[in-house]
Order: C-alpha cells, then structure tokens, then sequence
C-alpha cells in the first residue's frame, strides 16, 4: 500500500513540477521524496529476515534467501521486549542477548510472533533495565529534538521580522486585464480559503488572494458580482510584474523554479467594487507581524527549555555514548 499510495504522489508531484515553463524545484523535491519512499517501501520486503528455529538453533535467512547467521540457543544469555507505537499502529520488539552481540524480532513482520518469542526466551532472563534505558535514550533524542525545532522557531521568527520590514517599503504596481475564470472560492488541503484568479492577457499565472489577504478581502461579493469577461484591477508587487509579465527585469533561480505560475495579490477591484483594498491589507499585515513575531519568539522559546529540562531529568549515564 504504501508503495503504491507514495508512486501514484511521486508522479503526479513530479508531473506537476514539470509542466510550467520552469520545472519548480518545490513540488521536485517532493516528487523525489515521495518516490524513494515508494521504493523503500517495495524493497522493504526484502528487508524482513526469514527464521527458522530449531530446538537448539535459530537460523536467519534474508529475504532472498540467503543464510545470514545462526544463534545457538544456549548463547541467549537475556532478552527483553520493546512496546513502540505511531500514530497508526502499535507493535513490539524482542531483543535478544547472546555472545555480546543482539538480534531484533519485530511483531510487525511476523504472524506466530508470540510462538518465535516463546520458543526463544523460555528459561531466560528478561531484563528491564534494558527497557528503562531504551526510554531513556528515546527521551534524550526527542529533547534534542525539541531543541533543535527551538531554534528552527528562533531562525523562523528572525526571519519573519525581517521579511515585514521588508514589506513596509515594498513597491507595488496596479495592472488591469480580463477575468478569464469563473470567480470562486478554492479550499486548500487543510481547509484555508483562497482565491485564484486568472487573466486572458497572462494565461500562465495564477494570480492569488490567500492568507491575510483573504481575511481582508469581500470574497463572498467577488463570487456573487464578478464575471467570466469583467475587467478587473489588482494589485501586485512591481518586482514581480517587471519580471514576470513585463519582462524588463532579469530573473532570478528562485522567480523561475520556486512559485513561477504564482502572483500574490495586494489589492482587487473591477469598474464597480473594490473587493480587497491594498490599504487594508498593509494596515493588517503591519499589526499583525509583530504579535506574530512574538508568539514565535515565546515558542521557540519554550521548547528550548523544555528540551534543556527533559535532558536534566535523564540519569547522566544515559547520555553518554547515544546516537542520535
């Protein structure tokens, strides 16, 4: 399933990355990952170790066949038993100890799962400091974890600061042109609105009105009084339209392979209504900038010291030698 399911995104991902006059690199990278998870998960079948056990030997074969090791029985010197689980799904790991080395049996991929581990651990020693450990290492990587996302939050909130000073002094520029799509409400995959509008004089841009321009926009007006055929008025940054759609500015790699079909718009109209006006877009944008640069700072923040806290409550041992 999940070869199939990552293949059929892979394509349309890589397809979709391809089709505009630039490839964009974006939805390319995510084609790429989508497809090496396809394949590791088809190869991944190979990777599930074939087990024959005797009365006194376990024999592990790899996926092809091919004899990988024999562990006597009598080496076994202890095991224990791991309950992990996802959001999806639950499952164990037995650990077995023998001759200083150890081997691991996933319920995952084995049906007569509690057969093989009863056949292997009978007359042996669990150990639980085995699992105290386990958690404690699982518990250091994910502390790490919240204090590396910290920092991401930290370099997130820097740059948002500078991204709104930025725009206080942005050019823009007002073009007109010819609605050549029905006017309409879109969705996205996690339920924000936007709106996408499209102009006869530029068929290859999809000229977008979302996040806090949406907000501030009349959409239900736009949908109810426009037409397919109307004469319009946006607003767009004169950057953008110096590169894209009057060509006087030279592009960059960015312009071209990351968002090229895409125009954010500021400010719409048509000969009757306004529907989004740039003043209440940039009134909205400054105010808001800030709060959310704070609540960033705060985040960031917090998981930080909770990284730091989660790390002080491991026992000093535990943190030696992990791998993270």
């Amino acid at each position: 399933m999940g070869f199939i399911g990552a293949g059929i995104a892979a394509y349309f991902l890589i397809k979709n990355s391809l089709s505009p006059r630039y490839y964009q690199i974006g939805e390319l990278i995510g084609g790429i990952i989508f497809g090496l998870f396809s394949l590791l998960a088809l190869i991944s079948i190979f990777f599930i170790d074939n087990l024959k056990i005797y009365n006194d030997r376990l024999i592990v074969f790899s996926g092809l066949g091919f004899k990988k090791q024999t562990i006597n029985l009598k080496d076994i010197i202890k095991w224990t038993e791991i309950e992990k689980q996802t959001k999806h799904t639950k499952w164990k790991d037995l650990i077995i100890y023998y001759s200083e080395k150890k081997y691991t049996i996933s319920s995952s991929g084995y049906k007569n799962y509690e057969k093989i581990k009863h056949h292997l651990t009978k007359g042996k020693r669990k150990d639980e400091n085995e699992i105290k450990n386990w958690l404690d290492r699982v518990s250091y990587r994910y502390s790490i974890f919240f204090i590396l996302f910290g920092l991401l939050v930290l370099c997130g909130a820097y740059w948002l600061q500078n991204n709104r000073l930025e725009k206080i002094d942005k050019k823009t520029i007002r073009i007109s042109g010819i609605l050549d799509n029905e006017p309409k409400i879109e969705r996205g995959s996690k339920g924000s609105r936007y709106v996408q509008i499209r102009l006869k004089e530029y068929p290859e841009f999809k000229f977008s009105i979302s996040g806090v321009a949406y907000s501030e926009m009349h959409a239900s007006d736009y949908v109810n009084f426009a037409l397919k055929g109307d004469s319009i008025f946006l607003t767009i940054e004169e950057s953008v339209a110096k590169k894209k759609l009057f060509q006087t500015s030279t592009l960059g790699y960015l312009d071209k392979h990351y968002g090229w079909e895409r125009i954010r718009v500021f400010g719409l109209s048509d000969l009757k209504r306004t529907y989004l006006s740039l003043n209440n877009y940039t009134y909205r944008d400054k105010n808001e900038g800030p709060i959310l640069f704070w609540i960033c700072i705060f985040v960031g923040v917090g998981f930080i010291f909770y990284g730091i806290y989660e790390i002080k409550k491991i026992k000093p041992a535990a943190n030696n030698g992990y791998k993270i």
